[in-house]
């Protein structure tokens, strides 16, 4: 599965944890309670935590928005799921 395909939609994503539950609580990336993801957290759960994967993010992070550090950029108050998707799609992912 792609991360873009696991984070679909806004109630999907999540910044400040990798991954939570229904109730915003923080839970394990593989827990069966786990309803929303943050880029680092999707990679794992989509099983392409990888060089490649982190290269295409990277690049594609690099291009749009000016940073290489998508983790540290994805968790700013500012950065929305609009921003996410579009970084996914360039880095086709």
């Amino acid at each position: 599965m792609k991360i873009l395909e696991l984070l679909d939609r806004p109630d999907r994503w999540t910044k400040g944890a990798n991954a939570r539950n229904a109730s915003g609580g923080r839970v394990d990336i593989h827990s069966d309670e786990a309803v929303r993801w943050c880029l680092d957290g999707g990679t794992v759960k989509c099983g392409v935590s990888n060089l490649a994967t982190e290269t295409k993010l990277k690049q594609a992070c690099l291009s749009l928005y000016g940073t290489v550090y998508y983790g540290y950029w994805q968790d700013q108050p500012e950065t929305t799921w609009e921003q996410v998707r579009a970084l996914l799609v360039l880095a086709d992912v």
